[in-house]
């Protein structure tokens, strides 16, 4: 859980507010890696 750190407040409250409105895993790892691609 070490990469938890390195994201910001945002991405991980962005996280868990996915995981009670019932994204997909998928849909979460997209948007990952576009917030990581846009640093």
């Amino acid at each position: 859980m070490k990469e938890i750190y390195q994201q910001t407040v945002e991405e991980v409250l962005e996280r868990v507010n996915g995981k009670k409105s019932g994204l997909t895993s998928e849909q979460v790892k997209r948007s990952r890696e576009r917030k990581r691609g846009e640093r």
